[in-house]
């Protein structure tokens, strides 16, 4: 796998953010990723044949690392590169803060490994959440700076084709109590390194 710093062809792109997304390619969402590749850095992912993914990143302020987006083919999903992208850019930009928009618990997860606090959380504590501690039922979170917040019908429905589902379903059920993917919600995490 190779990740380096470039913009891939917008029509690549698109292609990929269609299958990630599980959405029909149209040029509706060729102009989405068009506007979003002139917005930021972009990082691109390789499978060595073709791209693999691609990902956005800006700097808030002097310390904050966003994420703008991070699209991977769905056959790419789930080893570990959204993790190794972001650390890739954290490197190279030294940040000490991470923060993201996201529908998907999944990005929110990568996070959660990613930082040593991750807002919001389950459990309402400071620091890394422990998947296998239990918490009661609602949406708890705390506020890091007040930059974790939930975004009702950001999107105006789903951003993703197939709703993105994590393996520990408690954890989810956390998620949907803050999320409501069909309404277009959005969460906006973040954390320190």
């Amino acid at each position: 796998m190779l990740i380096h710093k470039s913009t891939p062809s917008t029509i690549e792109a698109a292609r990929v953010a269609a299958a990630a997304f599980v959405r029909t390619y149209s040029q509706e969402l060729y102009d989405d990723v068009a506007q979003h590749l002139a917005e930021g850095t972009v990082y691109t992912i390789f499978d060595g044949v073709s791209l693999a993914g691609f990902a956005i990143f800006n700097m808030e302020d002097s310390e904050t690392l966003y994420l703008a987006g991070i699209i991977l083919r769905p056959d790419f999903q789930g080893i570990g590169l959204a993790q190794k992208v972001i650390q890739m850019a954290q490197a190279e930009t030294k940040a000490k803060k991470l923060k993201l928009r996201t529908q998907s618990l999944r990005m929110w997860s990568v996070g959660n490994k990613l930082c040593r606090s991750w807002f919001p959380n389950p459990n309402g504590k400071v620091g890394y959440y422990d998947y296998n501690t239990l918490w009661s039922r609602g949406p708890y979170f705390v506020l890091y700076e007040n930059k974790a917040e939930i975004l009702r019908n950001f999107y105006g429905g789903p951003l993703y084709g197939q709703k993105p589902v994590h393996r520990n379903a408690v954890l989810q059920q956390w998620w949907d109590s803050i999320c409501d993917f069909d309404r277009g919600d959005a969460v906006v995490c973040c954390g320190e390194f």
